[in-house]
């Protein structure tokens, strides 16, 4: 294999992994409706829930509401951070694919 094309393989997989841990490190924060809010680390944790001092458990129905807020914040921080990952890396997939590596 060319020796050139081990070094630019090598750098590409730096570059990427520094791509990779600079996400992982950020704290990304999103919101539900504004009742609820979920930091995330960019490796997917959850740092933290915040609950809205306006929201107000009365009823069941209530609890099962913040419950379903929660689920849908942290399901859309993962699928941002998912879209981030991507968009991020995207620009070393034809690379990828050319060295067949991808």
């Amino acid at each position: 294999m060319n020796p050139n094309l081990i070094r630019q393989i090598k750098q590409m997989q730096e570059e990427i992994q520094k791509v990779q841990k600079d996400i992982e490190n950020t704290i990304f924060t999103f919101s539900s409706g504004g009742i609820v809010t979920v930091e995330m680390s960019g490796n997917k944790e959850i740092q933290k829930i915040i609950i809205s001092d306006e929201f107000e458990l009365k009823t069941k129905e209530d609890k099962e509401l913040l419950a379903d807020m929660i689920t849908v914040a942290a399901r859309n921080a993962v699928n941002e951070i998912n879209k981030i990952m991507q968009n991020k890396l995207s620009k070393y997939a034809p690379y990828l694919n050319q060295t067949g590596m991808f």
